[in-house]
């Protein structure tokens, strides 16, 4: 067995962090979109309602109502709320069982690291385009609950908020 290393450790430190760090993104997607799939579904099925009693009613409105249930299921199609929830879920998972299996074996030798990093390199590849803002914020929970938060990090208001919908890369 190999000798354990300050550079082992610091190989395993990384990747932990990398495979946290995944995790801890996706999951945050996955509920982001999960959220979106309700809210379509909510709203699609208030205005539905709302649009029959109207139309039943025979007043006027129906159509503007009619308009929002054809936006809120059509974003739910097109967008694929669900559909997205779900990918997000099962990359978590994979970055998980990976995680899980880094701890499982104790300290690892160089040709363990190695293989736990072309696993990680594996599950990158399987990823989406990573929004930096949402990165960004996941580093930041992450480097938080290890004791090691940077303020050169933090995320403007707007970043925050709209780190679901746009890319917004850190600008110096």
């Amino acid at each position: 067995m190999d000798q354990w290393t300050e550079e082992s450790w610091a190989r395993y430190f990384a990747l932990t962090y990398r495979s946290r760090l995944s995790t801890l993104y996706h999951r945050k997607r996955e509920r982001f979109f999960s959220l979106c799939d309700k809210w379509s579904t909510a709203v699609t099925l208030i205005a539905g309602s709302a649009a029959f009693s109207r139309v039943m009613t025979d007043e006027g409105g129906a159509v503007l109502i009619g308009v929002i249930v054809v936006i809120a299921s059509m974003l739910k199609l097109v967008m694929g709320w669900s559909d997205k929830a779900r990918a997000h879920a099962l990359l978590a998972q994979k970055f998980i069982q990976l995680d899980a299996a880094m701890a499982a074996a104790g300290p690892l030798t160089a040709h363990q690291l190695d293989a736990f990093e072309s696993q990680l390199i594996a599950l990158d590849a399987e990823e989406p385009p990573a929004l930096s803002a949402l990165v960004r914020l996941c580093q930041n929970e992450l480097d938080r609950s290890q004791g090691q938060y940077r303020p050169a990090n933090t995320l403007a208001w707007h970043e925050r908020w709209f780190c679901h919908l746009f890319d917004m890369p850190k600008t110096a």
